[in-house]
């Protein structure tokens, strides 16, 4: 606002190439980007861009290159290339927490920010983020079967989603299911469900929180997960 006059502010945009691959591909000469000298190398090896120009270097006090003012566009492949990544984020990993005072091995969806030990910790103020998927899953597997009369769960604020709870008792290929949708809760919704048709123990739980105003990518963020 202060360097900018105002009616060329609307012109100015924060954020990488990547966030205007629309315009990239139909009007690359429209869009001119400034960026760090560690952004400009990132962007020489990163397989999405081609054709990178720069027009001019703006140097720190000391003379070595500041910012890059650049030009380029995206690859031949690029829809490909896009699709490829968004398959690998969505696809589920492995960790494994101390959870109720034991080892737990939790495949879960990828995260954007946060870490498991943000979900488990009975701590509202930490939260892990998804990276795309939708929904956002997290499949336990508890070294000892543990209680399962309910759980309480606590997730960003969410128009409208769906929480779908798969308990499996010891030596039980069939879960018991239960599903639950909310709308219109208040922001930063703590729901909970109790699971009246048992199992009392479960040695696998597979927890799916579903934005249902979203697609297959989501920003979903979860603080807790906690079972009793």
């Amino acid at each position: 606002a202060f360097f900018i006059p105002p009616e060329n502010q609307s012109r100015i945009n924060m954020g990488q190439p990547i966030d205007f691959i629309d315009t990239l591909k139909n009007h690359p000469a429209d869009l001119t980007f400034i960026s760090t000298s560690d952004e400009y190398n990132k962007l020489l090896n990163n397989n999405e861009f081609k054709d990178i120009k720069v027009d001019q270097i703006l140097p720190f006090p000391d003379g070595t290159p500041g910012f890059y003012v650049i030009n380029l566009s995206v690859a031949d492949n690029i829809d490909q290339i896009i699709f490829a990544q968004q398959q690998l984020q969505r696809q589920p990993v492995e960790d494994t927490i101390t959870y109720l005072g034991q080892n737990v091995r939790i495949i879960h969806s990828p995260f954007g920010s946060g870490q498991l030990n943000d979900v488990f910790d009975n701590n509202p103020d930490t939260l892990a983020r998804v990276m795309l998927a939708n929904p956002f899953i997290f499949d336990i597997f508890p070294t000892t079967p543990i209680d399962t009369h309910s759980v309480n769960i606590q997730v960003g604020s969410l128009p409208d989603f769906t929480v779908e709870i798969s308990l499996y008792a010891p030596g039980n290929a069939t879960p018991t299911v239960y599903t639950q949708t909310y709308k219109g809760l208040p922001p930063d919704p703590a729901i909970a469900i109790t699971f009246d048709k048992g199992p009392a123990i479960s040695e696998r739980i597979l927890v799916s929180i579903k934005d249902n105003t979203s697609g297959e990518n989501s920003q979903i963020h979860v603080r807790t997960i906690g079972f009793k």
